[in-house]
């Protein structure tokens, strides 16, 4: 799907200040992949212990969660090996397009 694809090439999620904060040449200056990584890394964590709550309160229907995961895992992959034969310009470039 295109969420999927999006959250492996660009790593969105709250990202749009947190991957702009740390490839700052006056913050992180970390190259754009990186903070990428680092944003999915550290949102996901807390995304699955979120939605571990609201497994175990059975507020989710595990069937429709599951049938938009699977695909979104699948195109994420997709991105993030699209993501990583990008320079860093042309991923910042692509982030700040999809971010708009």
């Amino acid at each position: 799907t295109l969420g999927g694809g999006c959250i492996g090439l660009v790593g969105w999620g709250g990202a749009q200040i947190i991957i702009p904060g740390m490839t700052h040449p006056y913050a992180g200056n970390l190259s754009q992949l990186s903070a990428s990584g680092i944003s999915l890394v550290s949102l996901s964590t807390s995304m699955l212990s979120s939605g571990y709550q609201f497994v175990k309160e059975e507020s989710v229907c595990v069937t429709t969660a599951a049938a938009i995961a699977l695909p979104s895992m699948i195109s994420a992959r997709i991105g993030t090996k699209l993501a990583a034969k990008l320079s860093s310009d042309a991923l910042s470039l692509v982030f700040h397009s999809l971010s708009a």
